[in-house]
């Protein structure tokens, strides 16, 4: 059924979503990939009485050997990325190569604190790529478990290098 005789050229009757209008928004700027699910995101803020450097060295360090490529280097931040977003796609997570490769990215920001210590967030998000329509719950768990394993190692005091 269209829209009702009484509404007017170009409305329907019909209410567009936000997440509708995200998507077609997105897919009316050139150049840009459309995203069709929401991310998984995840995020840990914490202190630490090192220096800046000191921290991103070590938090670098540990984000490779969990297996990231680091990317966009800074003085104070850094962004980590894991998984392969073609292993995922080819291998889905039912087989053992695809649920290692799940894609996501962790940015990281250090502040220095004016009383001493480094102010350090870090925050996590799925990394698939654009035109995927539909996640299964099986790939957002294991986005949550690996997304979650990277945040608690770069913290410190956790087991970092297990």
């Amino acid at each position: 059924m269209g829209p009702s005789p009484s509404a007017s050229a170009g409305q329907t009757s019909r209410q567009k979503t936000s997440a509708t209008a995200a998507r077609r928004a997105s897919l009316d700027k050139p150049g840009t990939v459309p995203f069709m699910v929401e991310k998984v995101r995840q995020s840990a803020h914490w202190t630490t009485a090192a220096s800046v450097a000191e921290s991103i060295k070590e938090m670098r360090s540990i984000a490779t050997f969990k297996g990231a490529r680091i990317e966009e280097i800074g003085d104070s931040s850094f962004t980590a990325h894991f998984g392969s977003k073609m292993t995922y796609r080819l291998w889905g997570v039912f087989l053992k190569r695809g649920s290692k490769a799940v894609p996501f990215k962790v940015s990281v920001v250090a502040t220095a604190l004016a009383v001493g210590g480094v102010d350090i967030t870090a925050t996590g998000e799925s990394d698939e790529g654009g035109f995927i329509i539909y996640r299964i719950e099986l790939a957002t768990r294991l986005l949550n478990e690996r997304i979650s394993d990277v945040l608690n190692a770069l913290q410190p005091g956790s087991e970092r290098y297990a």
